[in-house]
């Protein structure tokens, strides 16, 4: 058993390694699924035993391998630089790429809202001009400067680019010498405005201190530890890092699966000390970014979790057009007689 599970982790070829955005989307999704079917304990009894698959669910922080995926992958060019291993990202094509990956997704299903609310009703869901203002420039944040954006799930998107503006200053840290620096300006950093942002916010209701919390300063331990984490994928061969044998890399994985775990579990039994001035509160985003750019390392190049991920989607794909075009006509026509 332990041979097989350390094989899962083992590496097979160089490809970059990171762990799937499609695992964390299907984990947003679950958690919506969750809530709009009416939050309720999942408990499943096995033999004597009662199992709560509850923490998985409500992963309201299933945003975090979203900005660690982030530091890791973009950070990965401006790390290979500082190493000497390419020329310096040119600032321009950057920025714009960064633009149109996020603006025209973002304005096509803005303009579909809009759209939607406007036929039945005949209004525009943003009220006035310095509302609509505020979603053209995606500014989701606290008042008096934010706005409260129509569709909730976009509150993270102007806190991702804010660390793609950031990105270029912070990747001047990531030589070997400056590491250490980039890790304590980021968790530094993530402490102090989260600390200032519940104590600000005591009074104030669950939502609007996770608005405000997870803002770039906030949030900007999980993009560090992604951005080391390239930093370390950079330099593995000097650091020895690709010498690690499948057994190690197995048990690099198992144990980062098990934090992960454990974290989920420990969020969910003492939700009532997030957000507040709690251990919890200051280190399960930083300790959970660790985990994942440990997984990264161990599934270094092995293909099952990707494609088992592909074949996922494929498969819910090709079921549905065959359920929608194939069977569910076919079942309306067996009600019909024959003529």
């Amino acid at each position: 058993m332990a041979t097989t599970c350390s094989s899962f982790f083992a590496k097979s070829s160089s490809t970059i390694p990171f762990l799937p955005a499609s695992v964390a989307a299907l984990w947003v999704l679950l958690y919506h699924a969750w809530v709009l079917a009416k939050p309720r304990p999942v408990i499943v009894d096995i033999w004597d035993w009662q199992v709560d698959l509850t923490p998985f669910f409500p992963a309201v922080r299933a945003v975090s391998p979203f900005f660690v995926l982030s530091g890791f992958l973009l950070g990965l060019p401006f790390a290979q630089w500082q190493a000497g291993r390419r020329d310096r990202p040119q600032l321009r094509p950057y920025l714009w790429r960064r633009v149109m990956r996020v603006f025209p997704a973002y304005y096509a299903q803005l303009a579909l809202l809009i759209l939607i609310t406007w036929l039945p009703h005949g209004q525009i869901p943003p009220q006035d001009g310095a509302t609509l203002w505020r979603h053209l420039l995606m500014l989701f944040n606290p008042p008096p400067l934010g706005t409260t954006p129509i569709n909730a799930v976009w509150w993270t998107l102007p806190i991702e680019f804010s660390f793609y503006l950031a990105l270029p200053f912070l990747a001047l840290l990531l030589r070997p010498r400056r590491w250490w620096w980039l890790l304590i300006l980021t968790l530094a950093t993530t402490c102090l405005w989260r600390a200032v942002s519940v104590t600000l916010l005591a009074d104030s209701l669950v939502p609007a201190r996770v608005l405000m919390s997870y803002q770039l300063p906030g949030s900007l331990d999980s993009f560090g530890l992604g951005m080391l984490g390239a930093a370390l994928y950079v330099h593995r061969i000097h650091l020895g890092l690709h010498r690690l044998t499948t057994r190690q890399l197995g048990a690099l994985g198992l144990g980062a699966l098990g934090l992960m775990v454990g974290l989920l579990y420990w969020g969910h039994y003492h939700y009532l000390d997030y957000w507040t001035h709690s251990l919890l509160f200051y280190t399960w985003t930083p300790l959970f970014a660790v985990a994942a750019v440990a997984l990264q390392f161990a599934v270094d190049g092995y293909r099952l979790p990707y494609l088992l991920t592909a074949a996922l989607g494929l498969t819910l794909l090709a079921a549905a057009l065959s359920y929608a075009l194939i069977e569910r006509p076919c079942m309306r026509l067996r009600h019909q007689p024959p003529r």
